[in-house]
């Protein structure tokens, strides 16, 4: 069921998106930082599924 959730996959997309393109790069769009708080949300809502 891990496997299948695509944990990894959807961890790197986020820590690329908000920790590399924000904090590194300085790229902040509002609107996509909120996107990817909304896929945040649901990853972990994920994670507890399965805990």
């Amino acid at each position: 069921m891990i496997a299948q959730l695509g944990f990894r996959d959807r961890y790197s997309a986020r820590e690329r998106n908000l920790h590399e393109l924000v904090f590194y790069e300085g790229i902040v769009d509002i609107d996509d930082i909120k996107v990817e708080l909304d896929k945040i949300k649901k990853y972990i809502d994920d994670v507890k599924s399965v805990t």
